[in-house]
């Protein structure tokens, strides 16, 4: 999903949803761990928007 936000005229908020899986399915967590979502909510605020979105835009978003 990363690779095809990356792609000319493609919308890059594949790339957040591709981060949200790395997060939350593929990386080891610690239940008792607090979490802090912020970029979880900016990211919200994109992926639900309805306008076509460029990576440059979510280029701080996706800084693991």
């Amino acid at each position: 999903m990363t690779w095809e936000a990356a792609q000319p005229a493609a919308d890059a908020r594949r790339a957040l949803y591709a981060r949200l899986v790395l997060e939350h399915r593929l990386s080891p967590q610690d239940p008792l761990e607090p979490r802090t979502g912020d970029w979880e909510r900016d990211a919200a605020e994109v992926i639900f928007s309805e306008r076509k979105v460029a990576v440059a835009e979510i280029a701080a978003l996706l800084e693991l």
